[in-house]
């Protein structure tokens, strides 16, 4: 299986590299579309860390595709990311969906976004590549019920809460204004009133993304237009949205150093000018800053490594069984097929003029329900006689 990856993430590059490879979801759909041209299915990971592209080609096709959707050189690109191929490019997927190569190990939501990211073009992947991702959902649910791996918090939403902690001590007494009411603000507001937030508020572009949010974790929803006014009001004020220009910037903040204040960017790009950061009594903290904050969680999740290694090896190995069985398979398979329907076609047309119509359905539902469990029949020795001769 010819397989490749291409991406940029956190572990290489800072966030004002990754920004710049930031794709608006139009941007995403047209990426898909040059990228159908080359090979039929292809995957797009998309997260605040990394965008990563996994195709059935050599990975240098996919270079100039990703580069040409951010409006960068590819030289940029060769200098800030990387390129995996066949096994190399297959571990790393691996390593990407169970949160091994996650800023925040074991981070939970990375799996919830390669499925989606997986559904959005599956009917385009090959029978091989569909084989891969089941794979890694299978290593995925083997992590979660045979090891401690995901447990204990330390996803990027409680990492911001512990910041605010660390910033205000008792946050019982704060206001935190929440910018961008996604996946990502739903998390940060989860945290923040599980650490004991009482005032929390929430605004969004679109209204009603806010006021869902806000109804499920009793908090107040605002308006764009109210932003200015509850800055004012806010001692905590934290950005996650998907715009691809700051929002907050020197000019419309410089307002708010009267006190202190801490500002948490968890968008990228990001959503915070970083002069704002040079304002007397405003604390700036973005994705690069955030990592550390868990690190019990962390500490105790690297010691279980080893145990979530030995289930990738187990079913990478699996997999690749999977697909020499198929390519050896595959023609045997394919020539019984074809065997047995020619045998049923001609028997069917011997007695279709011979029967009634209503007769003639019943016998043709029968005879292919026959010539599915003689199939499967082949399938199952061959398989077996495979698996003897291997061991």
């Amino acid at each position: 299986m010819t397989f490749g990856a291409v991406g940029i993430s956190h572990w290489k590059s800072g966030v004002s590299i990754r920004e710049q490879f930031y794709l608006s979801e139009s941007g995403k759909s047209a990426l898909l579309a040059r990228l159908h041209e080359i090979v039929p299915g292809a995957l797009i990971l998309d997260t605040c860390n990394r965008i990563e592209i996994y195709a059935e080609c050599d990975p240098k096709l996919l270079v100039e595709p990703l580069c040409i959707a951010a409006g960068v050189d590819v030289s940029f690109f060769i200098e800030n990311g990387y390129q995996y191929d066949d096994e190399l490019a297959i571990d790393h997927l691996f390593r990407v969906g169970l949160g091994l190569d996650s800023q925040i190990l074991g981070d939970i939501q990375i799996i919830q976004q390669l499925k989606k990211s997986y559904k959005l073009t599956a009917s385009n992947y090959s029978r091989n590549f569909h084989e891969l991702i089941q794979a890694v959902f299978r290593a995925h649910k083997r992590t979660r019920n045979e090891t401690n791996f995901a447990s204990g918090a330390a996803s990027v939403g409680y990492a911001a809460t512990q910041n605010v902690i660390k910033e205000f001590t008792d946050i019982s007494n704060i206001k935190v204004l929440l910018i961008g009411a996604g996946k990502m603000g739903k998390n940060v507001s989860k945290n923040l009133v599980a650490q004991g937030v009482q005032e929390l508020a929430v605004i969004n572009r679109t209204y009603k993304k806010a006021e869902r949010l806000a109804s499920g974790y009793h908090i107040s929803a605002h308006t764009f237009e109210e932003l200015d006014n509850e800055l004012k009001k806010a001692d905590v004020i934290i950005t996650a949205t998907g715009s691809n220009q700051p929002i907050l910037t020197k000019k419309n903040v410089e307002s708010l150093s009267d006190k202190r204040r801490l500002i948490i960017d968890l968008s990228v790009p990001r959503n915070v000018s970083l002069s704002v950061g040079e304002l007397d009594n405003i604390t700036l903290i973005d994705m690069d800053d955030i990592s550390n904050v868990t690190q019990k969680a962390i500490e105790d999740r690297k010691t279980i490594i080893p145990k979530v290694e030995t289930i990738i090896e187990e079913e990478q190995k699996s997999f690749y069984a999977k697909l020499k069985r198929n390519e050896i398979l595959a023609p045997q398979l394919e020539a019984i097929h074809a065997h047995i329907a020619a045998i049923t076609e001609n028997e069917l047309k011997r007695i279709k003029n011979k029967v009634g119509d209503d007769a003639y359905e019943k016998i043709e539902n029968v005879t292919h329900r026959i010539k599915k469990k003689i199939i499967a029949f082949h399938v199952h020795h061959l398989e077996k006689e495979l698996i003897g001769n291997e061991s």
